[in-house]
């Protein structure tokens, strides 16, 4: 884990500092946490724009709710 600290800066000046710690997760772990938390994978891509995703670097990624469809039956 990495500690971090966030800064965000409003219109009338004031700043709000937010310490955290981040761990990096690959697109297979957040793929993974999804499901278990009952979403899946909608869409994903290497830049903001939507550029596509090469499998290098950072990933954008879109998850939604699953619908009972998509969990396969047991």
């Amino acid at each position: 884990m990495t500690a971090v600290e966030r800064v965000l800066e409003w219109d009338d000046g004031r700043r709000d500092h937010f310490p955290h710690r981040e761990k990096y997760c690959s697109p297979a772990e957040m793929d993974l946490m999804a499901r278990l938390a009952g979403m899946r994978l909608r869409e994903r891509w290497g830049t903001w724009d939507k550029g596509a995703y090469t499998g290098e670097g950072e990933a954008i990624s879109l998850y939604v709710r699953a619908s009972p469809l998509d969990t396969p039956s047991t």
